[in-house]
């Protein structure tokens, strides 16, 4: 059944196949002449409530074009309705899907994908305990995605995050702390590693994990309302890591 209706929006109801052709034909008059018909059935999907099963469809079954903006659409929705909306299991659930999902894509899909996955992680990061967090991350590191590692590592640095203006400082800076202090050394080993693999492709992908740790802000002083000066300076504990070259943790 088709039931979206340009005068009224997205019926989140829908099919989820009719839900694909609209969004594929959005896309593809998009491409094809970026008329604000195009860009408005992209928002609806944007800003309609609870979108994900269909935007969930569309990755898993749309082509390279329609899997980009159907993920753009579900960080969205899940950024908006992240504190009105989802409970902490559907949260989580939406995490381990995106988890499951970043290394059946490619090309600049998987990049959106692991920026995505990077952004929501960062959004639900103050309300997991210690073990989740670990467990998250070391999924990752096992499933050898080290450009969803390098989103993770960008996304946390305040000086490279993508979420200026959607958390506060203060949460930005709690979470770098976090992240620095539990679990960035470990990261950094197994980074060592992976560079010390001999896939061609993985090991590239490894470099630029590893120039992403190395630009990490080791500034431990926050003033509100303030620049402080970024430092890279790396603490002493990196570099008993960075000439020992242990796999650490997240051993390969």
């Amino acid at each position: 059944v088709y039931l979206y209706r340009e005068r009224e929006g997205l019926e989140t109801s829908m099919d989820p196949q009719a839900a694909l052709q609209v969004l594929t034909e959005a896309c593809h008059e998009l491409a094809d002449s970026n008329s604000q018909r195009a860009h408005a059935v992209l928002q609806d999907f944007r800003d309609a409530d609870r979108p994900y099963e269909l935007l969930k469809y569309a990755i898993e079954h749309g082509e390279p074009v329609v899997q980009f903006h159907a993920v753009t659409a579900l960080r969205d929705a899940a950024m908006r309705e992240f504190d009105h909306g989802l409970t902490q299991s559907e949260k989580l659930s939406l995490v381990e899907w995106l988890l499951s999902k970043s290394l059946t894509v490619s090309g600049l899909v998987r990049r959106q994908m692991s920026g995505s996955m990077a952004l929501i992680l960062k959004r639900m990061w103050g309300t997991l305990d210690a073990a989740r967090k670990e467990g998250l991350l070391r999924h990752v590191a096992e499933a050898g995605d080290t450009e969803l590692m390098q989103a993770i590592v960008v996304e946390f640095n305040p000086y490279t995050t993508s979420a200026i203006g959607v958390m506060s400082w203060e949460y930005h800076y709690a979470c770098k702390l976090d992240l620095e202090a539990s679990f960035l050394p470990q990261i950094l080993s197994w980074t060592l590693e992976c560079v010390r693999g001999s896939d061609p492709a993985r090991v590239a992908s490894s470099l630029r994990l590893l120039s992403a740790l190395l630009l990490w802000d080791h500034n431990t002083s926050y003033i509100k309302g303030a620049v402080v000066e970024l430092s890279v300076r790396p603490p002493e504990n990196w570099r008993e890591i960075l000439l020992s070259m242990d796999a650490g943790l997240y051993g390969v």
